[in-house]
């Protein structure tokens, strides 16, 4: 399973239950990403691909996304990952805001350093952030 989760600059993920930000070209990204498999979302995530024109077919929508999961799909995670989630995943990918929001749930560096090494990242332009970064992970 590829777990996709996005946090800002400080590694926060969300803020009072709720996503910190949301950009049409990252959802592009994730949908670009999966390349044709399975993604699976929280219902909460279904306004970011309807608002990115993306066919949502092609979307599991689940109460807990990373349980429905098969082994080759691309799950997102919007309101956190738990150490489970990780340590369940063959890939991560992070997609970083340039920027820094309030936040009160955040990702642990640790628990990536310890089960991940970097594979790739790339930046790209959002259409409501100047810079986005997409940073791949495969597990050790």
């Amino acid at each position: 399973m590829t777990l996709v989760i996005t946090v800002d600059e400080a590694m926060g993920l969300a803020f009072g239950g709720k996503r910190q930000s949301r950009d049409r070209e990252l959802t592009r990204d994730i949908w670009r990403m999966a390349d044709g498999r399975r993604i699976v979302a929280a219902e909460y995530s279904r306004l970011l691909f309807e608002e990115a024109e993306i066919d949502v077919s092609g979307v599991l929508f689940a109460p807990d996304p990373a349980l429905a999961a098969e082994a080759t799909d691309v799950v997102l995670l919007e309101l956190g990952a738990a150490e489970a989630e990780l340590l369940a995943a063959d890939e991560l990918v992070i997609y970083c805001w340039n920027r820094r929001y309030p936040a009160t749930v955040k990702l642990d560096p640790e628990l990536i350093e310890r089960h991940f090494v970097k594979a790739d990242e790339r930046e790209f332009v959002g259409n409501s952030h100047e810079k986005l970064t997409r940073v791949t992970y495969k597990r050790k």
